[in-house]
């Protein structure tokens, strides 16, 4: 078992506050701590006696689920694999043990027991080569999950493992709640059709950044 967690990614947007709860939680060596901050705000980065290294990444702009997780990952490229976190999370004890523990006997992903899977998950430097990364054409969030669960499949053969014996606590929906639930609403569906139309022009690569997406469905200010 790998005796430390070499990169956590933290993607947040309202969720300054439940970040420290997030650190608070953390029972287990993390090497580097890396959050991306997408709503330019000030405010003192978390800290936890178990964390060896934190970065704070400030956006002027809302990157979005699938872009922030790839900045995550391009700015540690040399990690061995990555927890990716939302902010939104806390981690039941033993658990980040155990996320190490499961890394070291399946090299694919390990996701969470939780309602929503993805809201906490590790990725292996084998599946970013294989599979590549999250697509940008989803944004802001959701879809990006359940797009890169099917490229797993079709590269690999197999579905992402789930890890009943890894518990976490996860508030489900905090940023929608905290003033994005109709903007939300709205590009859910548009990042719906665009999953479909993957699935119809049996499409597995990433679509990628599009200006015109990113600016339709924009989510402004709650």
């Amino acid at each position: 078992m790998t005796d430390s967690i070499p990169v956590m990614i933290v993607p947040t947007l309202t969720g300054h506050d439940r970040l420290n709860d997030l650190f608070d939680s953390i029972d287990y060596p993390i090497d580097h701590a890396v959050i991306i901050d997408n709503a330019d705000k000030d405010y003192v980065t978390p800290a936890s006696s178990h964390v060896a290294r934190t970065s704070l990444i400030t956006l002027p702009a809302n990157l979005g689920v699938a872009a922030s997780w790839n900045l995550g990952l391009k700015v540690t490229p040399f990690a061995p694999w990555w927890l990716i976190v939302n902010d939104d999370v806390t981690f039941a004890p033993d658990s980040l043990r155990k996320f190490a523990n499961e890394v070291d006997l399946f090299d694919s992903i390990i996701i969470a027991n939780t309602a929503s899977p993805w809201s906490c998950f590790a990725i292996t430097e084998k599946i970013i080569r294989i599979v590549g990364l999250f697509d940008e054409a989803f944004y802001p969030a959701y879809f990006e999950d359940t797009d890169y669960a099917r490229r797993v499949r079709h590269y690999l053969g197999e579905d992402a493992i789930g890890s009943p014996d890894i518990k976490v606590n996860h508030r489900n929906s905090s940023t929608i709640g905290d003033g994005y639930a109709e903007q939300n609403n709205r590009t859910y569906h548009e990042n719906y059709r665009t999953f479909e139309d993957k699935l119809s022009l049996n499409r597995y690569e990433p679509i990628g950044w599009s200006l015109a997406i990113r600016r339709a469905n924009d989510w402004g200010q709650p």
